[in-house]
């Protein structure tokens, strides 16, 4: 797929990468034979998932294969080869590497189901090649249809607030209820964040160290939770001219949704208004 879109033509901004789901579906096939692949399985999912730097990914997956000895034990060779392999091409799926690009979502193979749910009642494996352009024609009329009911409620109805931060008043305003929801569950995690300390690097630029819960995505419930007793620290860098704060967790880099940290430090830092750097048009309910 690379060399296809590096010979194809020139499109120097687009990135490739691979599916974090089907990886992690090739766990168990992989390295389910090996005696303690649950303890394996956990501690290599805890530094895929948490790693919040490429270099914390590094030393921390060099730390699970020296631990659980899979590169000298004869039991784990072939599994080694497989993560060695996966290792070697980290900057092609691990988070820590990518989480500073704006995918839109597509993350997992949630964006791909629900590409394939699209076509739900429209296709089927034996549909014909010459019934396929009318069914799908129906298929993006019901996309088309559900997308204007959706404009209507955002138009007609407005999801109250949780909270009093500056960020939540001005995003129930202007974003879609879809990417509003987004918007308030950052702002109901405000509460787990808490400053540690600030560093003042220059006349305008001050560093804040935050401490936030841990949060993991449980495919049980179908939504991230924080797990128990875990803690990590972020820093924030925030600049007085332009107000524009800058947080190493990249969430608003990858998802163009602000984080609990940067609101937090905004809400520190007395900042009333919502610096435009953080509207993005393409999230606004009225812009189609």
């Amino acid at each position: 797929m690379r060399k296809a879109i590096r010979i194809a033509m020139p499109m120097p901004q687009t990135r490739h990468r691979w599916c974090m789901w089907h990886i992690m579906q090739k766990f168990s096939r992989k390295l389910g034979s090996l005696t303690e692949y649950p303890k394996i399985k956990f501690a290599l999912q805890n530094v895929i998932y948490n790693s919040l730097t490429p270099e914390e990914f590094e030393e921390d997956w060099v730390a699970v294969i020296k631990t659980f000895e899979l590169e000298t034990n004869k039991e784990t060779k072939e599994s080694y080869k497989w993560l060695e392999g996966l290792y070697n091409q980290r900057e092609m799926w691990i988070p820590a590497y990518v989480k500073h690009i704006f995918w839109a979502g597509m993350q997992t193979t949630q964006r791909v189901e629900s590409i394939n749910s699209f076509f739900d009642g429209y296709m089927k494996k034996n549909t014909r090649l010459y019934q396929f352009a009318p069914r799908y024609c129906k298929a993006v009329e019901s996309r088309a249809n559900d997308e204007r009911a959706a404009d209507v409620n955002c138009s007609r109805f407005t999801r109250p607030l949780v909270g009093e931060f500056a960020v939540e008043r001005k995003f129930q305003k202007i974003y879609t209820d879809a990417k509003f929801v987004e918007v308030q569950l950052q702002c109901t995690r405000v509460c787990y964040v808490f400053p540690i300390c600030s560093k003042v690097l220059s006349d305008w630029e001050v560093e804040h160290t935050l401490s936030d819960k841990v949060w993991v995505w449980s495919k049980f419930l179908r939504k991230e939770i924080s797990l128990s007793g875990r803690k990590r620290t972020y820093v924030v860098v925030f600049n007085k001219e332009t107000l524009v704060a800058k947080c190493d967790c990249k969430h608003f880099e990858c998802h163009s949704i602000v984080c609990r940290h940067i609101i937090k430090v905004l809400d520190v830092e007395n900042v009333e208004t919502v610096p435009a750097a953080y509207i993005v048009d393409r999230w606004r309910k009225d812009i189609q």
